[in-house]
């Protein structure tokens, strides 16, 4: 009965397994020489080999599953966001809208105003009998 791996011997088959496919070695020759360092089987290194894999992909995948959760929560945020803004602008754009009709009305008024009171003072200088020395600037 073999004993349980330490994760010393973990990492040492990490490495000579690295080591050995880097020189070129065929699947057979990896797993004798790393066997042969650790002083495990051949077969003992490659079915742990195959676990570390394994687990490596699996942590690959629950991390990449984590790291897309992640992703679709800021992309939720982010689109809550813009349609909030999206919201503040319409808001925005007809309260500008609005204040454009009241500044054109208002302009309308004034000028109005401005017309009764050159027409005002204009009598006012008739009664007072000036007509004659006193005008109104382009009136």
């Amino acid at each position: 009965m073999s004993r349980s791996w330490s994760e010393e011997e973990d990492r040492m088959l990490i490495h000579w397994v690295t080591l050995c496919q880097k020189v070129g070695l065929t699947r057979k020759k990896v797993f004798e020489k790393a066997a042969e360092k650790i002083g495990k089987t051949p077969n003992a290194c490659y079915e742990r080999w195959k676990q570390i894999q394994s687990t490596h992909q699996e942590m690959s995948w629950i991390s990449s599953k984590k790291i897309r959760n992640q992703w679709e929560r800021e992309q939720k945020q982010l689109k809550e966001r813009i349609d909030k803004l999206e919201k503040v602008i319409e808001s925005q754009q007809k309260q500008y809208e609005t204040l454009l009709k009241e500044n054109h009305k208002l302009k309308g008024d004034m000028k109005f105003f401005e017309i009764m009171l050159l027409e005002e003072y204009q009598l006012l200088l008739e009664l007072l009998g000036k007509r004659n020395h006193a005008r109104i600037h382009g009136f």
